[in-house]
């Protein structure tokens, strides 16, 4: 009867914690950034990139290609402080491997894991996944020689890009697979950390969101338009890292928080602006390097993405339309 009461006891407590901590946890991460604003195509309530960016994950930030080791982490250490001193050894392992599940279930409820799993799974799919519509071709007239141009990801008003893509740009134009293209202007550039926003408005796009902690992170996808088709390379795997290497400009040392992707066949063509997802279909970057004959690509990491000032720019652009352009020069070639 004891051992009945005492097992009870637990169960409730367990779940109770859960639900306070992940309550906590999903209010501090909707309250400050949330917004939905109309897109240009005319929909309602989706999430545009730059909010996207803004929202801080509700659970602890992935920092490996796999989920966190040590999940019972974020219970408590003592867990069998709830149980009284008496209690046997036997409900004491009991109390802790329910504290563990307790902090499995914050995980997956907190990462928002359980609402995007409860829909059709797009894991393994990378054709059903957002930026196999929404990546878009960047095309560049500048005074630093012959064209240039690289990948984006739109999300129907801004695309966002590597700096590289468009450093000493005059004019720009996106397109998609489907052969849709808009003219672009720069409004945001980032030199050190390699990030470009462009104001593009008129293409399609699809809501996106971004990688949670409770995703499958690998494989991951790197996706590119060339023409009218859409090129996908697969990383069979992939970690996070710190590297250390130039500006834009290569005028002095930077280090960045990258995402070093190993993949399963050669790039085709380079992928340099290329989205990033993750199998869940989430952005989990943004491709920084990656050109012909490559099996090993560099991408940005979303949250340095979102640390970027030309991000924090775009944040307070009043009117995206009647902002000047930001003053950029030509890259190094190479």
């Amino acid at each position: 009867m004891l051992a009945s009461m005492l097992w009870g006891a637990v169960m409730r407590a367990a779940v109770a914690w859960a639900a306070v901590v992940c309550a906590r946890m999903t209010q501090e991460a909707l309250l400050p950034t949330v917004h939905a604003e109309t897109a240009a195509d005319g929909r309602a309530g989706r999430v545009d990139l730059v909010s996207l960016l803004a929202m801080p994950s509700p659970c602890p930030q992935r920092v490996t290609a796999v989920a966190p080791r040590h999940v019972t982490a974020v219970a408590p250490r003592h867990v069998s402080a709830v149980a009284p001193r008496h209690v046997s050894a036997v409900a004491t392992v009991a109390v802790r491997r329910l504290a563990a599940l307790a902090a499995v279930a914050v995980l997956a409820g907190c990462s928002g894991s359980a609402a995007h799993r409860g829909a059709q799974s797009v894991a393994g799919h990378p054709h059903d996944m957002s930026a196999y519509d929404d990546t878009v071709r960047v095309a560049t007239t500048s005074t630093c020689g012959a064209p240039g141009g690289g990948e984006g990801l739109t999300d129907g008003r801004f695309v966002l890009t590597a700096a590289s893509v468009v450093a000493g740009a005059r004019s720009a134009t996106v397109a998609n697979r489907a052969g849709q293209q808009v003219s672009a202007r720069v409004v945001a550039i980032d030199p050190e950390a390699d990030v470009a926003w462009l104001y593009a408005p008129g293409l399609p796009s699809r809501p996106t969101s971004p990688a949670q902690a409770g995703d499958h992170v690998a494989p991951a996808y790197v996706f590119s338009v060339g023409g009218h088709t859409m090129s996908v390379l697969r990383a069979i795997s992939l970690e996070r890292t710190t590297r250390t290497g130039t500006d834009v400009y290569r005028s002095h040392a930077v280090t960045r928080q990258v995402y070093v992707l190993h993949l399963d066949h050669p790039v085709v063509a380079d992928v340099t602006g290329s989205p990033v997802l993750d199998d869940d279909g989430h952005l989990l970057g943004l491709a920084l390097s990656g050109a012909a004959g490559d099996k090993e690509v560099v991408a940005l990491a979303g949250d340095a993405v979102a640390r970027s000032p030309a991000t924090d720019a775009l944040r307070h652009l009043a009117d995206p339309s009647a902002a000047p352009a930001p003053v950029t020069k030509c890259a190094p070639a190479g």
